[in-house]
């Protein structure tokens, strides 16, 4: 059951959009943080929310569970029942959210008194602080599962539209909570943002789901907490070790540098991610399909998706590598001067996320099709070299070692995943990487021009060299990918994605 190239357009749009609101309004955040309250704060809230992720491990995936759950009740009966989707979800993923996180909090919070002492940080204002990324981690998890919801019935595109609103929501919050209520003032903020995603996402659902009611016979909440369970056994696992790798890192930069470095790797991280989250949100519409295709993928289908993962891949070491020479000029916006730390730490985070991005087809395809073993292998891999890692090159260059570790770590994720789909695909890495030479070359120039050039100009100079700098990236983009575009456009009619 393939979808209409229209609709996959739509979804992949809709996608796209909150993934680069999302972007923006975490940027300026912290830009708003970072001027109101300093770094020492934004460093405290980054690494309380890396702390209390862990609670959340239980919550990865289950918003993707929920969609192939979904995806693949339609298909068998042309209707699915929202509720129980949902109280099965509520079950096995936010319930353990809220009961670990409250066991996490406490030593959260006297971890963070008993290492960090900044003297304007009281007590009071880390008790504050903590509630609200537990309460913020709460809200989340509902808001993706009925995201996950949304996935499901084919509609990511009002997802899209619905996730960006809420996006702008918390660009409001923090102009009207930081200014008046000072350092709690920013967990304030997320909290508000976590509501009003609910909110959005739970009307959005309710609406849509009744398009979609079955009159036909649908498994219990029980079978439905069942099968969630058996997916989630490995699905946890997996995303027990991805989601470590934000703590650890704050964790390890922390012990070996400060609360500045953490704040400087928090906004390079969140950036950087986000880019690579919008090409992740575009291959999510590879779930859903994979999920309904219940004897495997046809051979035109397969065909579409080799197409789409070289687009995937070129495409984001141009984005990124664009996004790398506007590093600075993010720079003087955050921190108010070039800071040559935060433009190295997001040339690295940039190409990691970029590589990791090569396997994304590949992931969605395995975790549609309930092919799990193969990914749990690699992201288990993933968390162990961003420790053993973290800890060698921390110890011996600081908290710019605990960042090399961490890409080192992403970048074999993402040729890993690349590979295990090749391997189904008769194909090798290495003919699929030859063909990203170019693209590689142009990250890497960009890099260096960033690096290189940008800080240790003026501030007028610098604005310039990066607009020179994107112009150039912009014709090397069309004349290089402009015809495939062209033939894109004039063939939509016959795509099958």
């Amino acid at each position: 059951m393939a979808a209409s190239p229209t609709k996959t357009k739509y979804n992949a749009a809709g996608s796209l959009l909150a993934a680069a609101t999302n972007a923006i309004s975490l940027f300026l955040l912290f830009r708003m943080g970072y001027r109101y309250l300093g770094p020492d704060v934004l460093g405290l809230w980054a690494l309380l929310q890396g702390i209390m992720l862990i609670p959340r491990i239980s919550d990865i995936g289950s918003g993707n569970n929920i969609t192939r759950l979904i995806a693949i009740e339609r298909a068998k009966s042309r209707g699915v029942r929202i509720a129980r989707f949902i109280g099965a979800g509520f079950a096995v993923s936010t319930l353990p959210v809220i009961c670990i996180g409250i066991a996490v909090s406490i030593p959260a919070y006297f971890y963070v008194r008993a290492h960090y002492n900044a003297p304007h940080i009281t007590p009071h204002i880390v008790l504050l602080l903590v509630a609200d990324s537990l309460l913020f981690g709460v809200l989340n998890s509902l808001g993706s599962l009925l995201a996950g919801c949304l996935d499901g019935l084919g509609l990511m595109a009002v997802r899209g539209i619905l996730a960006s609103i809420s996006n702008i929501s918390l660009i409001a919050a923090g102009f009207i909570f930081i200014p008046k209520m000072g350092d709690a003032g920013l967990g304030a903020a997320y909290v508000a943002y976590g509501v009003c995603l609910i909110a959005l996402m739970g009307v959005g659902t309710c609406f849509s789901s009744t398009r979609y009611r079955s009159t036909a016979p649908v498994p219990s909440m029980r079978a439905i907490i069942t099968s969630s369970l058996s997916f989630n056994v490995q699905l946890l696992a997996i995303g027990f070790f991805r989601l470590l790798l934000d703590p650890v890192s704050k964790l390890l930069i922390g012990t070996f540098s400060g609360l500045d470095l953490i704040a400087t790797f928090d906004l390079a991280s969140k950036v950087t991610t986000q880019v690579r989250v919008m090409f992740s949100s575009a291959a999510q519409a590879i779930l859903p399909m994979a999920s309904r295709e219940l004897h495997g993928l046809d051979g035109s289908l397969q065909k579409a998706l080799r197409s789409w993962n070289t687009r995937i891949s070129k495409w984001s070491l141009y984005v990124s590598a664009g996004s790398v020479m506007g590093s600075g000029i993010l720079s003087m916006i955050a921190f108010g001067h070039v800071n040559e730390r935060f433009i190295l730490y997001f040339g690295l985070l940039s190409l990691a996320n970029s590589i990791n991005t090569f396997g994304l087809v590949g992931y969605y395809v395995d975790l549609g099709s309930a092919n799990l073993a193969g990914l749990l292998r690699i992201h288990a891999v993933m968390g162990g070299e961003n420790v053993l890692l973290g800890v060698l090159l921390g110890w011996m260059f600081g908290g710019t070692g605990v960042v090399v570790a961490a890409s080192i770590a992403l970048i074999h994720s993402g040729l890993a995943c690349l590979s295990l789909w090749l391997k189904h695909e008769n194909e090798s890495l290495v003919d699929s990487l030859s063909g990203l030479k170019f693209e590689g070359v142009v990250f890497g120039v960009g890099s260096a021009y960033a690096y290189f050039l940008i800080p240790h100009i003026s501030a007028i100079g610098s604005s310039a060299a990066v607009c020179v700098g994107l112009v150039v990236l912009g014709f090397l983009f069309i004349w290089r990918e402009g015809n495939w575009v062209m033939r894109r456009r004039n063939l939509a009619h016959n795509d099958v994605i």
